[in-house]
């Protein structure tokens, strides 16, 4: 059996997040959600993600000030930035 990638999803929109989370779990993937930069953080900290999805402009820091900073703790992992 494959095993399914692991993705994070960082929105500070609720619905952005239960929509991307409910669709991917749909396929098959596991799927973590944070609504801002330090929960996605805190996350990573704890796990490991094959890609991130994370919103450019979130209260407290936007995506590509997270963007570095996950590429830090996790050098291989793939992040997308979004914007609406």
């Amino acid at each position: 059996m494959e095993k399914k990638a692991h993705f994070l999803v960082v929105d500070d929109e609720l619905i952005v997040r239960d929509s991307l989370e409910k669709w991917f779990r749909e396929e098959g993937y596991k799927v973590s959600t944070a609504e801002n930069a330090s929960g996605a953080l805190a996350l990573l900290a704890g796990d490991r993600f094959d890609l991130a999805l994370v919103d450019i402009k979130m209260p407290g820091g936007g995506g590509l000030e997270l963007q570095s900073r996950m590429k830090e703790i996790d050098p291989g992992l793939i992040v997308i930035v979004m914007t609406g």
